[in-house]
């Protein structure tokens, strides 16, 4: 089962198309299938195990770009007048977002 995803994937880059989408849909395919074949117990584990990768990656994501922002030199090369705009549209933003939900 793991190597269908690799299959795809390599199919994919074969024929010059997406690698990435190509297993994303692939992964939507197989689940179909894959889910009614295993046992109770695999799939209450196959959902935690998931759930904690998710969760993990997640965090490392959010970490990443969170010490990436923070980074000095890349603030240095924005213009003046940028920062404002950008501030001034994303505190609007978030007043929007945060007023409508």
């Amino acid at each position: 089962m793991m190597l269908m995803a690799y299959l795809s994937c390599m199919l994919a880059e074969l024929l010059d198309f997406s690698g990435i989408l190509t297993v994303f849909f692939c992964g939507i395919v197989m689940s179909h299938y894959t889910w009614h074949n295993v046992t109770e117990s695999s799939r209450v584990t196959t959902k935690h195990a998931f759930a904690t990768l998710s969760f993990i990656s997640e965090i490392f994501l959010f970490l990443y770009v969170g010490m990436d922002a923070l980074d000095i030199e890349k603030w240095k090369i924005v213009d003046q007048t940028y920062r404002h705009t950008v501030s001034l549209f994303l505190s609007l933003h978030c007043s929007t977002r945060r007023s409508f939900f």
